[in-house]
């Protein structure tokens, strides 16, 4: 099967100082086909350019790979070669970190260099996929706090992370899903992990369903030591979050939640000289009118 895909995408920008919309143009095209009941491949290239704000163009053509191995019907491998050119809006930046400073430098970010493999498998009372990835990107957003502003940079980096999911189901009534991250993220000549990039991410939560349409979840969220700047002369200690709560479908067409997030009021740092909040209560109520 033969694939082909066009994308564009551009953002303009209003700010005090002369500015080019940042653009992100992207022709893939790609052949796919069955080497055997349990072997698929596809081959590819792709053709990427990317500008950002000062008008500085860069691009990309390279091939493409993915090869995939079903081993049986519970488990399968893999691995792909996968060169990309991303663009991450205004919009998206100022979602995950709203103190940003508003002219904030938008670049297209370029990575001539992304291989991996995933292996996953699955069972009625269980689920688990593994993913190992290298990424090597020329230039790199990174976030950085400097005399109470918090602004983009980019640089030329390396990351290779380590990814593990999973869900457990021993019966009708308990789940289980989980998450982690092992991600060491260097800038290039470095040893110091990249700013705001934690070495180590993991999130649990537990839901265990009452018989009078009751759902009770407990939730963790763990980030170790993150570097507020390059050097690595300051740093945010790591945060151990515990959250828990309940919702209820007893009242028709409504769904009612009570949730408790931070619930030891844990002390910890969003960013570089902004804390974050401590306890946290929350009700909500959900009606559907159809």
């Amino acid at each position: 099967r033969w694939t082909n895909d066009l994308s564009f995408s551009s953002i303009s920008l209003d700010y005090s100082m002369p500015t080019q919309s940042v653009t992100q143009f992207n022709v893939a095209s790609s052949v796919r086909w069955n080497i055997s009941s349990s072997w698929m491949t596809t081959l590819g290239v792709i053709f990427a350019d990317g500008s950002d704000i000062l008008g500085t163009s860069r691009s990309l053509f390279i091939p493409t790979a993915n090869l995939e191995w079903n081993i049986n019907q519970q488990r399968q491998l893999r691995l792909w070669w996968k060169p990309e050119i991303s663009l991450s809006s205004f919009d998206e930046h100022i979602r995950i970190n709203p103190y940003l400073v508003r002219e904030m430098n938008v670049q297209p970010e370029r990575s001539p260099i992304n291989i991996g493999a995933t292996f996953s498998t699955s069972h009625d009372a269980y689920s688990i996929e593994a993913s190992l990835s290298f990424t090597q990107t020329s230039n790199k957003a990174i976030t950085l706090a400097d005399s109470g502003r918090i602004w983009l940079d980019f640089v030329e980096a390396t990351q290779t992370k380590f990814e593990l999911s999973g869900q457990l189901k021993p019966s009708e009534d308990f789940r289980l899903h989980a998450s982690g991250i092992v991600q060491p993220t260097f800038e290039s000549g470095s040893s110091e992990q990249l700013p705001m990039i934690p070495l180590v991410k993991f999130q649990a939560k537990g839901e265990y369903d009452l018989k009078q349409q009751f759902t009770l979840w407990a939730s963790l969220d763990y980030q170790s030591i993150r570097n507020a700047d390059s050097a690595a002369t300051r740093q945010l200690d790591g945060a151990l979050l515990l959250g828990i709560g309940a919702s209820t479908t007893f009242v028709p067409r409504t769904t009612l939640s009570l949730s408790v997030n931070n619930l030891l009021d844990t002390k910890y740092d969003w960013w570089y000289w902004y804390p974050a909040q401590g306890i946290q209560f929350s009700l909500e109520a959900k009606v559907n009118l159809r």
